[in-house]
């Protein structure tokens, strides 16, 4: 009863609040600390059918944020800026799929809340974030500016641990058997293999990143940008494109 052809949601993810402190230490040198806060407002898990669904939040974990940035301008028409930050995914029960002991295909298996098939688990993960840009600006003006940069993402494994040791498998339901004259159902499980579920979820991305900005008047800008993945292990090759604008107060 699992469908995996394209899916597509449309909803509210999660919400972000960060604090930033930045400092001036002179013309040409600044920092900058920040501390986040993830508020999973993306909806509920989907409790009841298909486990594949793709998820509008983080999966209605919590999570913490602590980054910096240093930004650097040897030259007027030219910037360097490094950022970095530690996400900590808090601790949150997750339905997952029922990945038994033996399995040779990874992650999945029987889910089925109405009928008891059920394999919640308690997961938590951190991953790390940095970025270095080089901006460029218009030899005729500072409104006019480039980015070109480099992201390198890295997720640790999965801390999975299931909260039942074992579970119903779908080979199988319940047998009958006779002792002395009587007829015996006895129900089939399967033990649950919490190592094999944290297979392969350690990933590594590297990212390329572009951005054209024009300030057009003293408190706003516009600005458009792309990035692409182009190597790593255990993430989506992913294109993404963005076109915004900044007001400032």
């Amino acid at each position: 009863g699992f469908e995996f052809e394209t899916q597509q949601r449309t909803g509210m993810g999660d919400i972000d609040l960060d604090f930033f402190y930045e400092h001036t230490f002179n013309k040409e040198w600044m920092g900058e600390l920040c501390v986040g806060l993830r508020f999973p407002t993306g909806g509920d898990q989907d409790k009841y059918g298909n486990p594949y669904k793709a998820l509008l939040g983080n999966g209605e974990h919590f999570e913490i944020k602590l980054g910096g940035l240093l930004a650097y301008q040897p030259l007027t028409w030219m910037n360097v800026k490094a950022d970095a930050s530690w996400n900590f995914v808090l601790e949150g029960v997750e339905h997952r799929m029922g990945v038994f002991k033996g399995s040779t295909i990874k992650n999945f298996g029987p889910y089925d809340d109405k009928i008891g098939h059920k394999a919640d688990a308690d997961v938590d993960w951190g991953y790390f974030r940095g970025h270095l840009d080089f901006t460029f600006f218009h030899p005729k003006t500072s409104d006019v500016r480039t980015t070109l940069g480099y992201e390198l993402y890295y997720k640790t494994e999965d801390h999975l641990t299931y909260k039942t040791p074992k579970m119903q498998p779908w080979y199988g339901g319940t047998f009958s058997g006779g002792v002395g004259g009587h007829d015996l159902d006895k129900t089939v499980l399967a033990e649950l293999d919490s190592n094999l579920a944290r297979k392969n979820t350690e990933s590594i991305a590297h990212k390329f990143r572009f951005e054209s900005s024009y300030q057009f008047m003293k408190y706003a800008e516009v600005f458009v940008g792309a990035s692409a993945t182009f190597a790593g292990q255990n993430v989506m090759r992913d294109r993404d494109a963005n076109l915004g604008f900044n007001v400032r107060f």
